[in-house]
């Protein structure tokens, strides 16, 4: 089953990152807010800014663990080049 990383764009300048099987159904569920304790429910407008796709969700966790904890700048400064793997 394919895995996916992303990274979501919040409208406070923060970013979220996480990993998901199902990569259409979890931003779709950070768009809408369904989860009022979410860390993204109070920083919508949300939007999809990078994912990447794996074969297994340890890779995806690896990225994750890899990634998380880049401060935001990082993070701003990895997009724009690709974010390089």
């Amino acid at each position: 089953m394919t895995a996916y990383f992303y990274i979501l764009s919040c409208s406070d300048g923060t970013f979220y990152t996480e990993v998901t099987h199902d990569l259409v159904n979890r931003v779709g569920e950070h768009i809408e807010g369904l989860n009022p304790s979410a860390y993204t429910y109070s920083r919508r407008p949300v939007k999809l800014v990078h994912y990447e796709t794996f074969d297994t969700i340890e890779q995806a966790l690896k990225r994750w663990s890899e990634l998380a904890r880049t401060t935001r700048w990082k993070k701003s400064e990895m997009l724009k080049i690709g974010l390089g793997k």
